[in-house]
Order: C-alpha cells, then structure tokens, then sequence
C-alpha cells in the first residue's frame, strides 16, 4: 500500500501510535492522531506518544470523526467534531461528549483507522450470551470452556473480552482438552487429568549477576542514509558487544566463536569436596558433557561442555560453578570473530 502525503490516524492506543510513526517512517509528509479525549485518556504509553511527536507526527485532541468525505474514489478530508469530557464511563476514563455544531475538517489522502473492535454477536443464539458480563461476550465454564449449550464450546475474546493472545490459546488448549474428553462420553470437568502447578525450574540463581541495561537514548535524526547508518552501526558495535553480556548464557556458546581454533568459553567446575554424586547434573546435561568417574563424583567433558549452566542451577549442593571469562575477553574474542568474518 502506498502510504499518502498526509495521513490522519484515528485513535488513541498503541496501534495508532505505531500507525502514525509507521507512516511518518513511510515518507508521508504530514502525519496526525486524532482522538476523542484529552492527552491524559491516552492508553497509548507515554514515552510512545513522546517519541511520535519527536518523529513529527501532530496531535489533535478532543475531536471525534464524524464522516470520512471523498472525491473522484480518494479521500479529500476527515470531517470531526470536538468533544468535551464528561463523567467517568465503565472504562474509569472520562466519557467525551460531541459539542453542537462544531464540525470542522482536515484535509488529507489517507485516513488509518486505529480502533478498538467489539465482537459480532448478531448470530449468536441469545441463551449462549452473559447477560451480566459489562462487556459483550460468551457465558462459558472457564474450568472446561463450556457454555451454556451442552456440547458447544468456546475461547478467546468472544468468552473473555479483550484479553491477550495467550489468555486465548490457553482457553483454546482447555477447550480442545474438554472436547476430547466430551466425544469420548466422559465429562469434561471430573475426567480433567491436567493439574497445572507454579514452578522455579532453576533452583540455584547464585551464579548469575544481575547486569543492569544500557540504556540508550533514541536517534537525533532518525531518517539515515544508508553511509550515516553504517557509520552509526559502525559506533555502536562495542556497546552492543557489552549489551550481551546480559545474556544469561543458557545455550551452547558454539555459534559465537565458531570460527576461533579453540573456544573459551562458560566451562562447568565440579567441586570435588561439595560433591555427593547424586547425578542430578548428569540427567539434566543437554550435551551428555557430564558423567561419575571412579570415586562417584561428578566429572564434566570440556570439549562436550556448552557452558550453559544448566548443571549449575539444578545441583542441590551447589558443587558446580562456571567458569567465568572476563568481559575484556570475551570482547576480544567477539573482535576476533568480526575480524574472521571480514
């Protein structure tokens, strides 16, 4: 889609807000919000709303569309009307109120609309629905997703409202466990199995430092040619070596330095004296790095070792550390790495 010279985007959220900086990005020249309440109603975030107005993009407050006018089959402008706040809605935000005859216009080619959706229940049978929900919706059992209609079953949105993506796959996945259980002829909510519990895989975090983020500013001049941006990443390559080493280290380390002769990374240490054999270590090892020697104590293959801590965190005596490289190093090693590939 070839984005217009001036764009209006309707709405207030963070999809309006991505809109509008996405059309700004695109090359249009002028790029407007226009929503119904005032700044603080936003439920955009804040520092998006800060960044779009750094991008250029204006914001009109207090008007809500009215009509979209065309001619000759393209949009010519957005006729709105402005608004007044009045007392709080069920959202808890004040609800705006049209104010008589204050049509007015803004000329533009594209108009984005940004706005919530509501669900389509026209055909849905009325004995299905909540009458007591605030928001349209489904009646359902949330323990097997049923509803109200023996053998219909339903998830998502259309049970819960305006939830999340995994809110819905996790109805979905309930739903499709209850189903099974009903084509079989057994009741979907005695015959349940599953029990979810709440739990710490990683049992031991004591060798793991918190590493605080970097925090960078956002670009001056956000639109580079291509010669400012390599000369931009260029500068930014030794911060974001040192971003990384964030990283928790929980994967094998092969990729990063497969081209140096010998990797020196994460390797797992086996305190001999601290050490009870239990082979906890060796179950959990991904690699098959670790097994008992003769003593029955932990022994861990350096050249099957990932360094990824795994062992590290599940042993109950806390017998095993890593072997740490300093971030000096591990620059220098990364530097290698660039060099080797250049």
């Amino acid at each position: 889609i070839k984005v217009g010279e001036r764009v209006a985007v309707i709405g207030g959220g963070n999809t309006a807000i991505d809109a509008a900086r996405t059309a700004k990005k695109l090359g249009a020249k002028e790029v407007m919000i226009l929503y119904r309440r005032s700044r603080e109603e936003m439920p955009a975030l804040p520092h998006e709303v800060a960044e779009a107005e750094k991008d250029g993009v204006k914001f009109y407050f207090l008007v809500a569309p009215k009509q979209i006018i065309g001619e000759n089959g393209k949009v010519k402008s957005v006729e709105c009307l402005r608004m007044r706040l009045g007392e709080p809605d069920e959202s808890g935000r004040r609800k705006p109120i049209p104010i008589s005859f204050s049509e007015h216009q803004y000329e533009v080619d594209m108009v984005i609309p940004a706005l919530g959706q509501t669900l389509e229940l026209s055909c849905v049978p009325p004995e299905l629905l909540d009458k007591e929900s605030r928001a349209p919706s489904i009646k359902v059992d949330f323990t097997t997703m049923e509803t109200s209609v023996k053998g219909v079953f339903a998830g998502g949105d259309m049970a819960t409202g305006p939830a999340s993506i995994i809110e819905a796959v996790g109805a979905g996945k309930k739903a499709a466990v209850s189903i099974h259980l009903y084509l079989r002829g057994q009741d979907p909510r005695s015959a349940r199995e599953e029990k979810i519990e709440e739990t710490t895989w990683v049992k031991n975090w004591g060798y793991v430092k918190k590493k605080e983020r970097r925090y960078e500013p956002p670009l001056e001049k956000p639109h580079l040619i291509f010669e400012e941006a390599k000369v931009y990443l260029e500068k930014m390559k030794r911060e974001a070596v040192f971003e990384a080493f964030r990283c928790l280290g929980c994967g094998p380390c092969a990729e990063c330095l497969a081209e140096l002769d010998l990797c020196e990374g994460d390797k797992a240490v086996v305190d001999e004296n601290l050490c009870v054999g239990c082979n906890v270590c060796a179950v959990v090892c991904p690699f098959g790095a670790i097994k008992k020697n003769e003593k029955e104590i932990a022994q861990v293959n350096e050249e099957l070792c990932k360094g990824c801590g795994i062992c590290a965190a599940r042993c109950p005596e806390q017998a095993i550390s890593m072997k740490k490289l300093s971030n000096e190093r591990i620059l220098s090693l990364a530097l290698q790495v660039e060099e080797a590939k250049a």
